[in-house]
């Protein structure tokens, strides 16, 4: 009966067939796991892109904080009323977008807006 299964795998030539979907499989997972590197860089590459745009960003917001500070200080004569106008200017823009977070669904357009992001990724290369 040994020599029967033999010729089994001979005739259906079973082990070509398990040799060939061990190959398909191990190419997938090694494409799988060269596309998965790709997305990572790509997605690296972008935060860090917005990383340095954001910090150039704060960074300009705070010049321009500095030097109204500055210029109502010296309109007012006095250049901690000139800081304490921006202050307030700023800590009142933190209560509006605080009190007001629920009507501004901020948190979901946010999340909308990365949906399409991820959504269009496939079908563009920025």
């Amino acid at each position: 009966m040994a020599s029967g299964d033999n010729m089994f795998f001979k005739f259906f030539q079973i082990d070509k067939l398990i040799d060939s979907v061990n190959h398909y499989f191990e190419t997938k997972l090694d494409l799988f796991k060269i596309e998965a590197k790709e997305e990572l860089i790509s997605f690296a590459s972008k935060f860090i892109y917005w990383l340095i745009i954001g910090i150039i960003g704060l960074f300009f917001i705070l010049m321009i904080s500095v030097s109204l500070g500055l210029y109502l200080g010296s309109i007012l004569g006095n250049t901690f009323y000139g800081f304490l106008i921006i202050s307030a200017f700023y800590f009142l823009l933190f209560l509006l977008l605080f009190l007001f977070r629920e009507q501004l669904h901020l948190v979901d357009k946010i999340e909308n807006l990365l949906n399409n992001a991820l959504k269009n990724k496939g079908g563009s290369n920025d």
